[in-house]
């Protein structure tokens, strides 16, 4: 689910990605791996 939503994330973003999409998502795969 989490994979899906990234990757739709990414399409989407492909048209402008600001830092704050990028950090975001760094952020919520790192919780993903720790936990």
């Amino acid at each position: 689910m989490m994979e899906a939503d990234m990757k739709k994330r990414l399409q989407s973003g492909c048209r402008g990605f600001t830092l704050v999409e990028i950090m975001g998502a760094v952020v919520i795969s790192l919780v993903v791996i720790l936990l």
